[in-house]
């Protein structure tokens, strides 16, 4: 936890401990009244809270739902904040795709799941898709009325982190029609990095998160000295002030952040120029064939951001095109196998077996890879905040795919032991 986000919390804390009078929410709703017996923990360290007398629980330390809550949030908590994502939806911009109306349905062949439906029910997962061999074996949203935004096939998605792996599909896509040379390309090209730290990076170090930038930038905190986050300053911004004069440094090791896929998107941008348009109409519209629209957001109107937000089975077309370029080996694909075949070891000792993060102790081309217990197979991971998973069984022709509000459903028996076991549980 940083400095500054623990004193607020502590702050936060001995303010509430106080309250002994009703007040206003500022994201609306009365706050009840000296609310101190129920303690959260988010990933195992106390959080502040507030509860409002519409049920819902808000955390001021953080503008989103904090991950791995315990207790687990109530059904009014999340749908707050999975308002909040909706509402947010390309507050600043968006490199948009309209569908052309040319998405073919996916043949079905579907089975039940008691461990399915108790989860929808109860848990925090919004939609599950499970495909195999080309068909849906199971397809499942959580249950009609237990949230108060609308939840069918139309429903945008908020794609966090996994929109770090679409960024990588660009970047593929953007080597195979010849604006950028290859994976190993310096980006010395790109006026916009000149005097910084990345300046002759090679773009694999990029894609891997190993671009020596660790003393400047982390996921926890942003850039590590001005304290600025990185998905709400634009790349050019942060080029041209934090990272002025900065210098890689000695030791080369994973560091996971966002920065390091802007940077690559904002690259991949400048490269294919004027035709970027047309660029992601040939990707999504020609190639994925989406049902509704797709777009990735601009965290300012001249930069682009990995958040992207698609319909659920739109998200699992974009699985299916992968897996069909490496299936089928072409050019796209030759890049995911090549990234697939440069992956490093995250040489980190988290131990949740329900977590993607700590399961897959590879990281390569922004993918997660190298899962326990499956090492011996070609796996693509994709993994977002708040529960956003696809998971990709190269060798298998199978695919998982989770929306969700928030990481409390049992991510290793619907997604891992589902992929590792070419069927659901029952």
């Amino acid at each position: 936890m940083t400095k500054h986000v623990a004193i607020r919390m502590l702050l936060i804390t001995v303010l509430l401990s106080g309250c002994q009078t009703t007040g206003t929410d500022s994201l609306g709703g009365a706050a009840s009244s000296g609310d101190t017996v129920k303690q959260y923990t988010s990933n195992g360290r106390p959080i502040a809270h507030v509860e409002l007398n519409n049920g819902v629980t808000i955390f001021p330390a953080s503008w989103e739902l904090p991950q791995f809550l315990i207790p687990p949030p109530n059904d009014a908590t999340l749908s707050h904040y999975f308002n909040k994502w909706l509402d947010n939806r390309g507050q600043f911009g968006r490199y948009q795709v309209q569908p052309k109306g040319n998405a073919v349905p996916f043949r079905e062949k579907l089975a039940s799941s008691n461990f399915l439906e108790k989860q929808l029910q109860e848990k925090s997962v919004l939609s599950y898709l499970y495909y195999d061999g080309g068909e849906l074996t199971h397809d499942a949203l959580a249950p009609s009325g237990r949230f108060d935004f609308k939840l069918d096939n139309t429903t945008e998605f908020r794609s966090n982190s996994v929109g770090k792996s679409f960024v990588s599909y660009l970047v593929g896509h953007a080597i195979c029609d010849g604006y950028i040379t290859s994976i190993d390309a310096p980006l010395n090209d790109w006026p916009a990095v000149a005097n910084t730290l990345y300046e002759d990076q090679k773009l694999i170090d990029i894609l891997n998160m190993r671009a020596r930038d660790q003393h400047v930038v982390n996921e926890e905190k942003g850039f590590i000295k001005s304290g600025r986050w990185f998905n709400t300053s634009s790349v050019q911004s942060l080029l041209l002030s934090e990272l002025q004069g900065t210098e890689p440094h000695s030791r080369r090791e994973y560091n996971y952040h966002g920065f390091a896929t802007n940077l690559a998107m904002n690259y991949t941008i400048f490269k294919v120029g004027d035709d970027w348009q047309k660029f992601l109409d040939r990707i999504f519209q020609d190639k994925v064939k989406i049902e509704h629209q797709f777009f990735f957001s601009k965290n300012l109107p001249s930069s682009g951001w990995y958040s992207a937000y698609a319909t659920r089975y739109d998200y699992l077309r974009i699985a299916v095109a992968m897996l069909e370029d490496w299936t089928n080996n072409t050019c796209v694909g030759g890049y995911l196998k090549a990234v697939h075949a440069r992956a490093e070891p995250k040489n980190h000792n988290y131990k949740d077996p329900n977590r993607m993060t700590d399961v897959a102790k590879m990281y390569g081309g922004q993918f997660h890879l190298g899962f326990k217990g499956m090492e011996n197979r070609k796996l693509l991971g994709l993994n977002g905040y708040g529960g956003q998973n696809i998971l990709i069984d190269l060798e298998n022709s199978r695919i998982v795919v989770t929306n969700s509000v928030t990481t409390n459903f049992d991510w290793h028996e619907l997604v891992y032991e589902a992929i590792k076991n070419g069927r659901l549980k029952n």
